[in-house]
């Protein structure tokens, strides 16, 4: 009979929170097993290539703010990563279809709806100002603010293009509908950035030179753990000394500690024994909310760089963005449809038409994406709560449990929609083990 392989720690799951929690623990002198479902390392980032061409994009997380996030900050300098403006400088034309109305300029609602837009920043720094980030969520007495942001944002009687603003752009920022997301989500993000909506909503200032895979890559070779892909964790089975991770195929691996750094919209597909605290039972049950769909076309026919923002009513790519110009007037094009608005992938004529029409003249020459809704291995994008999810089960998420630990920018503190936090999280939950 094969012997079980065994070592002092196995990770399960290979973004930057596995690997950050790998690396750490191998800095430690201890032998680690990395194991990951896919064929590729990055998880929820994933730098590669658009459709049939040669040009590299990322198909996932994109954006990093150094200079407010501490984690991906010491990356960058420990592997000397360059960084991109987040979006390119030069020639923008802004244009925004909110309201049944098509406008420029870098205001996000028309000028006779200022006051409006007055109001919904009054409204979310007040409401943030109560988010206390250093405690968790559910012992705040914050429970009225855990509610429906359609709820929250439907109490501030706001004129057509403003109320089409927030929901656009806010479904956008956090992956959900405004009728199936809490406000928190928000709030938190406000909170974390000082109490200033603008400077959240403007936080996309850099990229990754080399794309982040010079980073995922940099933290697995620092870290060298022993590394498994195609490694589909079906069962963990946690006992008194130890804990037995068996996959889909039949293969197992054990050790004293587990560390669980995947999607918490992927618990449901994995038995655990014993069974999963409530909290984490009842998120594995019903999942987050989090759905988003970052596609990418390379286009051509384009006059300078575009910002497009349309109403979610109207369409179903809401945001659309110009990432690099190629010269001769093509251009790398993201863009971003939510949840309740996604647009068939299997239908490409329907995606070139979305960019089409949001880029009048251009002419899609390819596409790509990653299908995060529907990849086993994510089931939707970064985690957005629904109401009254963080104020009942937020301690019992981020309990300590016995051999069995989670991570993943999923169950982190403030910014869970980026990367930074995916990596403190792993560090975390890796000292939690060492002490």
């Amino acid at each position: 009979m094969t012997q079980t392989p065994s070592y002092d720690a196995i990770v399960v799951g290979a973004g930057v929170a596995g690997l950050a929690a790998a690396r750490r623990l191998r800095k430690a002198g201890r032998t680690v097993l990395l194991l990951e479902a896919r064929d590729r390392i990055g998880g929820r980032l994933h730098y590669g290539r658009l459709g049939q061409t040669d040009h590299e994009v990322e198909l996932g997380g994109a954006w990093v703010n150094p200079a407010r996030q501490r984690h991906a900050a010491a990356e960058i300098e420990r592997y000397g990563l360059g960084l991109i403006p987040g979006v390119p400088e030069g020639s923008m034309s802004t244009s925004w279809q909110l309201g049944g109305r098509v406008y420029g300029g870098s205001s996000p609602i028309p000028s006779d709806e200022t006051a409006a837009l007055d109001r919904i920043v009054v409204a979310l720094v007040n409401a943030a100002s109560r988010v206390d980030l250093d405690r968790e969520f559910d012992a705040q007495g914050i429970d009225d603010l855990d509610i429906p942001a359609a709820e929250f944002f439907g109490r501030l009687d706001l004129p057509p293009a403003a109320a089409d603003f927030v929901s656009s752009h806010v479904a956008v920022w956090k992956a959900s509908s405004l009728e199936a997301m809490s406000i928190l989500n928000l709030l938190i993000s406000v909170r974390s950035f000082d109490l200033s909506p603008t400077a959240y909503f403007m936080a996309m200032s850099n990229r990754l030179a080399g794309g982040t895979r010079s980073l995922y890559e940099a933290m697995l070779a620092d870290g060298a753990p022993d590394l498994e892909l195609g490694w589909i964790v079906e069962s963990v089975v946690e006992t008194a000394d130890r804990v037995r991770v068996e996959a889909r195929d039949g293969r197992a691996a054990e050790a004293p500690h587990v560390i669980m750094a995947v999607p918490v919209n992927t618990w449901g597909g994995i038995r655990f024994v014993p069974g999963l605290n409530p909290a984490r039972a009842e998120l594995a049950s019903t999942g987050h909310v989090g759905r988003m769909q970052k596609l990418w076309a390379l286009v051509e026919g384009l006059d300078g760089g575009h910002s497009v923002v349309r109403s979610r009513a109207d369409h179903p790519l809401t945001w659309v963005l110009s990432q690099q110009d190629l010269g001769g007037g093509t251009q790398l094009v993201a863009g971003f449809a939510v949840g309740d608005r996604e647009l068939d992938l299997t239908d490409r004529a329907e995606v070139a038409s979305a960019f089409e029409s949001a880029l009048p003249g251009g002419r899609v020459l390819d596409l790509g994406w990653t299908d995060w809704n529907n990849d086993p291995y994510s089931r939707g994008a970064w985690a957005v709560y629904g109401p009254g999810q963080r104020t009942r089960l937020w301690s019992g998420l981020r309990e300590p449990g016995g051999r069995v630990h989670f991570a993943g920018a999923d169950l982190a503190d403030g910014g869970i929609t980026w990367f930074d936090s995916a990596i403190g999280s792993g560090d975390q939950a890796a000292e939690r083990l060492l002490g």
